[in-house]
């Protein structure tokens, strides 16, 4: 039975290391963040009496697309012999998580940094400014 559990275990390892490249800092850092902005969600939503299961659940398939893009990304890194796009991928999903917990902390009234909050808006201002000119 122990021969069966590490044998099945270790082709789930192959396989997703094949799908998702390493489970290195980067990949773990964006799982711990995804996980903490879901249930900051989930809280705020319980806190605003607004909690519904169709949401919580669409809040859950955002995660499998960022998985998707994720196998993409090694995808194209193993057909052009890079290593930079699915570096660049999790880098801007971690972006992405730590802008969404630091705006759901602010809303929550936790006290944030100031450099934080204003480096953060720049940030979106600037990003906005580029989409609409």
């Amino acid at each position: 039975m122990r021969v069966i559990f590490l044998g099945l275990l270790s082709m789930f390892i192959q396989a997703g290391k094949f799908l998702f490249g390493d489970f290195d800092f980067l990949m773990q850092a964006f799982l711990t963040l995804f996980v903490i902005n879901f249930f900051f969600y989930l809280y705020q939503d319980y806190k605003n009496q607004a909690l519904k299961f169709k949401t919580a659940f669409l809040r859950f398939l955002k995660f499998f697309g960022y998985l998707a893009i994720i196998i993409i990304a090694v995808f194209l890194d193993n057909l052009l012999n890079l290593s930079v796009i699915r570096e660049m991928t999790l880098t801007t999903f971690l972006f992405n998580e730590i802008s969404c917990i630091l705006k759901l902390a602010v809303s929550f009234g936790l006290k944030v940094p100031d450099f934080l909050v204003n480096y953060l808006q720049d940030l979106l201002d600037s990003l906005s400014s580029k989409i609409d000119p």
